[in-house]
């Protein structure tokens, strides 16, 4: 067997280094080859330029974080690959690895791989945009610029975070986005919203614990609408989740759809607006096409 696995280096040495300990102890994939590539050659470089640099691997292997496996199906997506991909959990909450790999934890994972059981999976897309977990609108958009901003002058340290959610909650907390959101049989929202939390994971969706939220079936998005939100409420948010206990039911709107079209009206955006799709701030196009793309990776699962 010939594995080919794109990792980030960011993740961690210790945990890359115990992925690479656990491949060697495995009763039989430490007989297997294995290229190890850093996820930011392909910043640089085409993913079929980097396959076409060795062997036809038997599958590819993603070993990072929800922005990793992102960053990675993307390109799988965008350039027809049609092997097998494993997604190996290295980051922080890893929703995605945890849900296509049934919440098994990295020891199950890598021995699984044996069994290359593949299988035909669809993806969220928004527009050209691969969303593997969810996309947010709004404010945390801004609390993602302003810890990247803190980070460049204090370095990477855990208090940013709640730095960068404090200056949010304080200084832009009465910033809003104005659109609209229906889908092909319903039209949901016209308004100003505090936050837009759209989600593609049903684990994370059913961790949200939402009162007015049924489970998400494996073919439905699920929409968070936060018209305003109040200082006590941003506070709570900042230390706890978007959970009931949280947010009270009259403060926000659940929507639940196959999928939606959001328009974005806001005069501030030009053509494009800024969103953060599975923990990264991308670009998108103010008209937002969201559905699935059927059969579009086949993962090892």
């Amino acid at each position: 067997m010939y594995f080919r696995i794109f990792f980030n280096s960011k993740s961690g040495s210790q945990e890359l280094d115990k992925l690479k300990e656990l491949f060697a102890k495995s009763s039989w994939l430490n007989t297997a080859t294995i290229t190890w590539t850093p996820i930011k050659d392909l910043h640089k470089n085409t993913l079929p330029t980097l396959l076409g640099q060795t062997k036809q691997p038997d599958a590819l292997l993603t070993a990072g974080g929800d922005g990793t496996s992102n960053l990675f199906i993307q390109h799988v997506i965008e350039n027809n690959i049609t092997l097998p991909v494993g997604v190996l959990p290295l980051g922080t909450f890893n929703y995605f690895a945890r849900y296509i790999n049934n919440n098994k934890k990295i020891e199950e994972t890598v021995e699984h791989l044996e069994l290359l059981s593949a299988q035909p999976y669809k993806i969220l897309m928004a527009n050209n945009n691969v969303v593997l977990n969810n996309i947010s609108l709004g404010l945390y958009k801004n609390i993602i610029d302003t810890r990247e901003r803190f980070k460049k002058i204090t370095g990477r340290y855990r208090f940013i975070d709640i730095l960068a959610s404090l200056w949010v909650i304080i200084f832009t907390r009465h910033s809003q986005i104005h659109l609209s959101i229906a889908s092909d049989e319903h039209f949901y929202f016209n308004g100003r919203a505090s936050v837009i939390f759209i989600c593609a994971n049903p684990l994370q969706w059913q961790e949200l614990d939402l009162p007015q939220a049924r489970i998400l079936d494996t073919n439905e998005i699920g929409i968070i609408i936060v018209p305003a939100l109040r200082l006590v409420t941003l506070l709570k948010m900042l230390w706890g989740k978007l959970i009931r206990k949280v947010i009270d039911k009259n403060d926000y709107q659940v929507v639940i759809a196959k999928s939606f079209n959001i328009n974005v009206h806001s005069f501030r955006y030009k053509k494009q607006f800024k969103a953060v799709i599975d923990g990264e701030v991308v670009n998108l196009s103010k008209t937002l096409i969201l559905k699935y793309s059927q059969n579009a990776v086949i993962f090892l699962k």
